[in-house]
């Protein structure tokens, strides 16, 4: 019997000076404690340049945390930034990352999924 391996990276959290944006890159089986780190530096990214657009690619992610943890997670996030979330077309999570959107909307938060990097980059920089 084959054993799948589960795999857990952390996001990488960037500032683009060029751009102005923050990117997050999520891959693997993202879990709750490790989204938490990701906010706060995004959080501390933003304070200390100013800069509130993030850009998270969830291109290589393969879960997400628990609906009771993404409500939790809507709670923490600052409401200063403005997030576009860039997904693959047939993404395993996108069902799960379409609720996520909807409990973070309505907690205030300004963010939109895009299927394309570019369209998501050009709603970010308008």
């Amino acid at each position: 019997m084959l054993m799948s391996k589960v795999i857990r990276m952390p996001d990488k959290v960037n500032l683009n000076e060029e751009k102005r944006i923050i990117e997050v890159y999520s891959s693997g089986e993202v879990v709750y404690d490790e989204m938490v780190e990701s906010i706060k530096k995004i959080e501390m990214i933003s304070e200390k340049t100013g800069i509130n657009k993030v850009l998270i690619d969830t291109g290589e992610m393969t879960s997400l945390p628990p609906s009771s943890d993404i409500y939790d997670l809507a709670e923490i996030f600052p409401r200063t930034l403005k997030i576009a979330v860039y997904i693959l077309k047939d993404s395993p999570i996108k069902e799960n990352l379409n609720f996520g959107i909807t409990v973070a909307l309505n907690r205030g938060i300004l963010i939109s999924l895009f299927e394309s990097k570019d369209e998501a980059e050009k709603w970010l920089l308008r």
